[in-house]
């Protein structure tokens, strides 16, 4: 039973990538996945949807669905007030003084570093998703930059701030401090090593696929976003580029200055929207109507991730998991390596980042370093690992990403896989090595 489990496991997932790419609605894949999950460990299907799914769908809508709707509306009214066409517009006055023919390099360059600096600043990244998505729809569309390229800018989070730089507030590098008694520069010299390699590879594949789409334009994938996020403010004149970067300043000013909640943070800038633009809103009529479109794309997302998490919560209650886990508890070899096999397993496993690397830490952190492994490097190689195999179609964030950019599965996720899963698999192995040989 137990080996049938785990094949039940490896088919969900299969699955899961499978009919996501088929355009399958994400609960329903998830309830799907799950069932057989829960039928190839020998439970009752009704009862693990009823519990275990659920119990964890619920946990997740209320825990997100707060922060998923303001951060959404707070996107709505950057698009439709102009504001986010107006950064756009400071952005490829910038981006006109390059060559022609480099254009397009500088616009992906240009949404990854915006994202990466929001992101480096503490910003959660279903925040940066809503709160940048008018902006870098603006960017592409005024350089007719293929849309499904603006998904490049996932190796800013994907693989620099959540594991990889040492010092990001990502939760997946101040999840170890506790338990290994570290910092988040722990690992320091593999950390900036590893992301060295990482942009090199990264710089590499931008480039090919800036020569594989040379003949594409900002259309036909940038269809659907440009009809969602065109709206009556996103038709007037841009506002002043300093009153548009207001409410976002105020954002991040009280997220990280003033300390406040993320929800009470996109709050600030929300008033600080309505405040600046309500002129040119229209009234309250179109208010109501950016607020109603942010609203819904907030609860798309949070249902996605609750999907998600659910889906993970049925997995995790299985023989099969228990098994797996067990498994990656007595591998042999290398202290270093059995560290990342295990990490990245546990990752892929619970498709969570955090959730694997947390497993790993309580459970297997203890006896490698009583082996003589050095907590800074467990805590790096940590971190590093848990970015390699969670980014699999099982996590939530790949479906929201995909979804709040308004993409097909197709078309967005091999860039997601690429940044997030081939080269951070790729800078974790790497990362081993040079552990092994001694660098920290």
């Amino acid at each position: 039973m137990t080996a049938l489990s785990i094949i039940g496991i490896a088919a969900a997932i299969v699955l899961l990538a499978w009919l996501g790419s088929k355009g399958w609605n994400l609960i329903l894949i998830t309830l799907l996945c799950g069932a057989l999950v829960a039928a190839c460990s020998g439970y009752n299907p009704i009862d693990s949807l009823t519990t275990s799914y659920l119990t964890s769908f619920g946990g997740a809508v209320t825990n997100f669905f707060l922060l998923m709707v303001v951060s959404a509306i707070f996107g709505a009214l950057m698009s439709g007030t102009g504001a986010a066409k107006s950064i756009a517009n400071a952005c490829m006055k910038i981006i006109d003084h390059a060559k022609p023919e480099k254009r397009r390099f500088w616009v992906i360059m240009t949404i990854t570093l915006i994202g990466f600096i929001l992101g480096y600043g503490g910003i959660n990244n279903f925040v940066i998703m809503f709160a940048l998505v008018g902006i870098n729809k603006e960017i592409c569309k005024k350089a007719d930059v293929p849309w499904h390229l603006s998904m490049l800018n996932g190796f800013a989070s994907g693989y620099l701030i959540q594991g990889f730089l040492p010092g990001s507030p990502s939760i997946q590098n101040l999840l170890p401090i506790k338990i290994l008694g570290t910092t988040a520069t722990a690992g320091a010299g593999l950390g900036l090593i590893c992301s060295a390699v990482g942009l090199v590879l990264w710089l590499i594949y931008v480039n090919y696929e800036l020569r594989r789409c040379k003949d594409e334009g900002f259309m036909p994938t940038g269809a659907e976003i440009d009809k969602t996020m065109t709206e009556s403010g996103d038709q007037k004149d841009a506002p002043n580029v300093i009153l548009a970067l207001i409410p976002s300043i105020g954002m991040l000013l009280a997220l990280n200055v003033l300390k406040l909640s993320p929800v009470a943070s996109m709050l600030v800038g929300i008033a600080l929207s309505l405040i600046l633009f309500w002129k040119r809103m229209g009234g309250l009529k179109e208010v109501l109507k950016l607020a109603t479109s942010g609203i819904q794309n907030g609860s798309t997302a949070t249902l996605f991730l609750a999907a998600c998490m659910g889906f993970g919560a049925v997995v995790s209650s299985t023989i099969g998991y228990g098994a797996i886990m067990t498994a990656m508890s007595h591998l042999s070899g290398p202290v270093y390596w059995q560290w990342l096999i295990a990490t990245a397993v546990s990752c892929a496993a619970c498709g969570s980042g955090s959730g694997g690397l947390g497993i790993s830490l309580n459970n297997l952190s203890a006896q490698f370093i009583a082996q003589g492994a050095n907590p800074a490097v467990l805590h790096r190689l940590g971190t590093m690992a848990c970015c390699t195999l969670d980014t699999l179609p099982q996590n939530s964030t790949v479906f929201n990403a995909i979804a709040v950019n308004k993409l097909e599965f197709k078309k967005a996720y091999r860039h997601i896989f690429v940044n997030c899963c081939v080269l951070t698999t790729i800078g974790a192995i790497i990362g081993t090595i040079l552990a092994t040989f001694g660098v920290v």
